[in-house]
């Protein structure tokens, strides 16, 4: 039961309509959606955490629509239809991360070339 229900959830949050994930990723016609999809996913996971740390009421709002959605699409439910309502917090989250990570690049970049 808790393979099964461990599984669901990894479904959830990384769909896939083959045998299984590592299949899903090897196949040629659905690597772009799924890739996108995939990589932000795992993106979200870091801009979450920083949103923890930085804006707070930020995380606040994005987690608690994510306790609002319903349990059992989490852990019943694996189809990337379901997931479409709370996708927007997965790209939030995702976009975040970026942004934090791509101002901290510049600003080490500044700090070694001050000139230009």
């Amino acid at each position: 039961f808790l393979s099964l229900t461990l599984g669901r959830v990894v479904a959830f949050w990384f769909p896939y309509e083959g045998g299984s994930l590592l299949v899903e990723m090897r196949t040629p016609g659905r690597r772009g959606w799924s890739a996108i999809v995939y990589t932000t996913t795992l993106i979200s996971i870091v801009g979450m955490w920083l949103l923890w740390k930085v804006r707070r009421s930020s995380f606040c709002a994005v987690f608690v629509w994510l306790l609002a959605f319903p349990l059992l699409y989490y852990i019943l439910l694996a189809s990337d239809r379901y997931r479409l309502p709370i996708l927007w917090c997965t790209f939030l989250a995702a976009a975040y991360a970026l942004c934090a990570g791509t101002a901290r690049f510049y600003r080490m970049w500044l700090a070694r070339h001050p000139s230009e």
